[in-house]
């Protein structure tokens, strides 16, 4: 993607506001232009949890399996967070047990 094209402050923008449709359909306009650009499609798989997260949060009676449900994708999944990365000195007593598993 050419350094001088304002697709990502627009959907950066978009972002800020949560106008997270708004952001998707950026994203994949753009990307039929340029074809499977890393940022475009990590800011449209964003923009679509944002999303999702913002449609769940409206009903209260979902907040724990949702929440729950968050967890156990983190805890199986393979790759590792930046929460994980953070310095010891940042999570304190919790470093331990992040370091240790």
């Amino acid at each position: 993607m050419s350094e001088n094209d304002k697709t990502c402050p627009l959907i950066i923008y978009y972002m800020r506001e949560k106008y997270y449709r708004h952001a998707i359909n950026t994203a994949v306009k753009n990307l039929k232009l340029y074809n499977n650009d890393p940022v475009l499609r990590f800011f449209k798989a964003f923009a679509t949890l944002m999303e999702e997260f913002i449609q769940l949060r409206d009903h209260p009676y979902l907040s724990l399996c949702s929440t729950a449900a968050l967890i156990y994708a983190h805890k199986r999944s393979e790759t590792i967070g930046n929460s994980e990365l953070c310095e010891p000195a940042e999570l304190g007593a919790e470093a331990v047990w992040i370091r240790s598993r």
